[in-house]
């Protein structure tokens, strides 16, 4: 027959632990302590499994939000270089560098505008599957959908803004002698 024991006590476990071994064995020979343990130590193994599981979310949204930044930056990049000639020709007949860089961000503003929607469609959807998995937030907290929509936002305006600079830059004549 096992039977739990729990105690309430300032002192720490392994101090009372002999105490209690003794005051067993002299009123209940017959009654053996097994082990002994405080309830941190009990609940913290109860919730390792959710803290890993909560790390490693955070983990893989911090990877994925890093990766849409990259990918942000890469294309803009891409499309800057491939639109070198279009550049040169529209700053050739006196387009600013702001209007440059404003169509640029435009475009990047669209396409973020595009994913955020999906985005939020998709977590709205979605957000009854992982309600068990969610402690202290609600599936389809406006709180923090904002703070993700804002942090998109950001970075990917961020992440296009220097390849968006470097493409105001560029000298017309040398834009237009590129291909």
């Amino acid at each position: 027959m096992a039977v739990t024991l729990a105690l309430r006590t300032e002192v720490r476990t392994a101090e009372i632990e002999n105490e209690v071994r003794h005051l067993l064995g002299a009123t209940a020979p017959s009654f053996q302590v097994s082990s002994a343990t405080t309830m941190e130590l009990i609940r913290d193994t109860l919730l390792a499994q959710d803290r890993l599981l909560s790390l490693l979310s955070g983990f893989f949204g911090a990877l994925g939000t890093i990766m849409a930044v990259v990918g942000i930056y890469g294309l803009i990049a891409y499309t800057a270089m491939r639109r070198t000639r279009e550049i040169g020709i529209r700053m050739s007949i006196g387009a600013q560098r702001r209007n440059i860089l404003i169509l640029f961000l435009r475009e990047v503003f669209i396409l973020l505008s595009c994913g955020i929607t999906i985005g939020l469609a998709m977590a709205y959807l979605l957000g009854r599957f992982v309600n068990s998995l969610l402690y202290g937030v609600r599936p389809n907290d406006l709180t923090a959908q904002s703070a993700a929509v804002l942090l998109v936002l950001t970075g990917g305006l961020i992440a296009a803004l220097l390849p968006a600079t470097r493409a105001t830059r560029i000298n017309p004549t040398e834009a237009l002698r590129y291909e």
